[in-house]
């Protein structure tokens, strides 16, 4: 396996200018895609109720960063919160997932175990795509990740941010709303969706939203190892391998 230099990291991290927050997507601090340099705080909460019978109940609440600096590198972590009530447990978790453009590696840290996995890319999005064409006001092209079946009702704002809101469902069994940021190549900055039973009970709640967002490189430890994390491998390298097996020409 491959080792990530730390001195490499720490470079490249500490060559990075931190912007002011206070600029707007305009600002000149883009990726190779074009996205528009930033950082994103995230809310969300969600319930799982009556699975198993009346009294499963389960709920999770998550605070999540997500951000993205001009040479490509990503980041993605936060804190997850989980609570059971049949099986009256408890759970925290920390987590993160960066992707190292000058490294072309994606890394996973583990905070419990103070250790962290590097490998090369091996799925579709670990690299940095585009969400929708340019000039896509609407959205009409980030949407389809959701589906094809949302329409458009209309415009909002979330997080001071301008964002165009699609919508499916029949409204009593089930409804789904997406805001999506066209300044932020068709980003979700919101998302909500429920399903009801018949008797018009809750069986499925989440929603998810941006509480703030900063224009310009992000803050350079974002995509910093911890120097006393030993580097473990991938516990999902075989089942990623596999994948690429299945799907290499020739292979069926």
């Amino acid at each position: 396996m491959q080792p990530v230099s730390r001195h490499v990291l720490g470079f490249a991290v500490l060559a990075v200018i931190v912007a002011p927050s206070a600029q707007g997507p305009e600002n000149e601090c883009r990726t190779p895609l074009g996205i528009p340099c930033h950082s994103i705080h995230f809310k969300s909460s969600q319930w799982q109720n009556f699975k198993n019978g009346l009294l499963d109940i389960r709920h999770s609440r998550h605070t999540q960063v997500g951000a993205v600096r001009r040479d490509g590198s990503s980041y993605s972590g936060g804190q997850i919160q989980a609570y059971a009530l049949l099986d009256k447990w408890l759970e925290g978790k920390t987590h993160t997932h960066l992707y190292l453009a000058p490294e072309d590696r994606v890394v996973r840290i583990l905070h419990e175990k103070r250790s962290f996995t590097s490998r090369e890319p091996m799925i579709w999005h670990d690299r940095p795509y585009r969400r929708s064409k340019d000039g896509d006001a609407n959205c009409t092209t980030g949407i389809r990740h959701f589906g094809v079946d949302l329409r458009l009702t209309g415009t909002s704002t979330v997080a001071g941010v301008p964002v165009v809101k699609w919508e499916r469902g029949d409204g009593r069994s089930w409804a789904e709303e997406v805001y999506l940021a066209p300044s932020l190549d068709c980003e979700t900055l919101k998302h909500y969706m429920i399903r009801r039973t018949p008797w018009g009970l809750p069986t499925f709640f989440q929603s998810v939203e941006a509480t703030s967002i900063e224009w310009g490189e992000p803050q350079a430890e974002l995509f910093v190892v911890p120097p006393d994390y030993q580097q473990i491998e991938d516990p999902m390298l075989p089942s990623l391998r596999l994948g690429r097996q299945a799907g290499s020409p020739g292979t069926h």
